[in-house]
């Protein structure tokens, strides 16, 4: 006997927006600002950033965790909605660059 199975297209995730500030009120220890809104369609997400290895990151918001360079939020299950996350860092006088994560 053979029984009919319909299958529903996957959904469609649409693209997640990630928006930087940084607070230099405090020149040697800056902080760190992300709003990040997920694409439409999402059921998880989590929300990672890599630091140069030198830096000592704080401070860490929203139960981020950071470990040898890089800073992990979530994940966030049945949660669509945007976050906002900080972070302060310290380390020798300069200007760094902040690897932020490739777009699906």
């Amino acid at each position: 006997m053979l029984e009919r199975c319909d299958f529903a297209a996957p959904p469609t995730v649409g693209t997640s927006t990630v928006i930087h500030s940084v607070n230099t009120n405090t020149a040697w220890a800056p902080v760190v600002n992300i709003a990040f809104t997920p694409g439409t369609g999402v059921v998880c997400q989590a929300y990672v950033e890599t630091v140069p290895n030198f830096l000592v990151i704080y401070n860490v918001s929203s139960g981020g965790v950071w470990s040898n360079g890089v800073i992990r939020w979530g994940p966030y299950l049945n949660n669509p909605n945007p976050q906002t996350f900080s972070y302060q860092a310290t380390g020798p006088a300069g200007t760094y660059t902040v690897i932020l994560p490739l777009e699906p």
